[in-house]
Order: C-alpha cells, then sequence, then structure tokens
C-alpha cells in the first residue's frame, strides 16, 4: 500500500467513527423531540450551542468545535456510506488534515485512491439510484439514521410555532 493510501484509508476510518458520533445523536434527539428532522437553517444539539445539524438536499451537515462533517443519506437512512466529495470536503473542512495529507484538493484524486483501497479490500463500491460512486468501509457495521416521523398535523403544528 502507497503511503497515500495509507493516509486516506486512515482518514476515512476518522470520518466514519465522526459521523457514526453524530448518528447516534441525532437518532437520541429524534427519539426525545418530535419534529427534530424538520428542515431548519441550523439546529443545535446542546444548551451551549456548539454541536449543531443542518439538513440539506439527501443529506445533513454537522458541526462541532473540532469537526465539520457532511453526509449524505444512502439507502434507509444509511450515513456511513460515503462519496469522494464527502471526502474532499472533510479533508478541507478539518484544518488538521492540511498539514498530513499535503494537496488532495481534486476529487478525481481522492476516487482514484478509493478504487485502489477497493482492490486491496478495504472498501466496497455500492451503487445508488441515484449515484453510483458511493463507497463503503468493510467490516463496519452499517450506521442507520432512524427519525422520528412526523404526521401531516404534527408537521404543520411545528411549522406555525
Amino acid at each position: 500500500m502507497q503511503e497515500n493510501e495509507l493516509k486516506i484509508l486512515n482518514l476515512i476510518r476518522e470520518y466514519v467513527e465522526d459521523v457514526q458520533f453524530f448518528t447516534e445523536l441525532m437518532n437520541k434527539q429524534s427519539e426525545n423531540i418530535k419534529g427534530y428532522q424538520v428542515y431548519k437553517i441550523i439546529e443545535y444539539f446542546d444548551k451551549e450551542k456548539t454541536l449543531y445539524y443542518s439538513f440539506h438536499g439527501i443529506g445533513i451537515y454537522l458541526r462541532s468545535p473540532e469537526k465539520k462533517v457532511d453526509c449524505d443519506f444512502y439507502s434507509k437512512g444509511r450515513t456511513d456510506a460515503f462519496q469522494p466529495w464527502s471526502i474532499l470536503k472533510y479533508i478541507k473542512s478539518n484544518s488538521k488534515f492540511n498539514n498530513d495529507l499535503g494537496n488532495f484538493d481534486e476529487i478525481d484524486e481522492i476516487y482514484v485512491i478509493l478504487k485502489s483501497l477497493v482492490s486491496l479490500g478495504f472498501f466496497s463500491k455500492m451503487k445508488s439510484k441515484y449515484q453510483d460512486d458511493y463507497f463503503s468501509l468493510k467490516g463496519a457495521n452499517p450506521v442507520f439514521f432512524k427519525p422520528y416521523r412526523l404526521s401531516f398535523e404534527e408537521e404543520m403544528a411545528y411549522y406555525e410555532k
């Protein structure tokens, strides 16, 4: 394995751990607060307003004082599947990686390394009905976001607040 491949492999393992951490927070929040998953610009997990999330398109942006993570909801709410774009964004938005990783500044560079790591058996390439460039870490337990589902009436009442 080449040095760049090892760096990306370790970074993706950390990305998946971060996604798991935030997904567990989201699932706890979803159990406790009806209306949690309703679209808002920014919503906080904590009273101190240090951990926040913002839903977008088919995913969610999550931020703590130390980390910024953007992930998509893959099939059935799976959050640990990722695209090269998510990894590039993770590298660029977390300054601790900039010095260690050099200049991985192109999606194509990351995609080539991911394909190599698939052939070495570290990742699985996944298929989506929307895009075919999702990957998952082999051996990792899938992580799923389990939102509380609002009824139509609950959602309307939520927006009227």
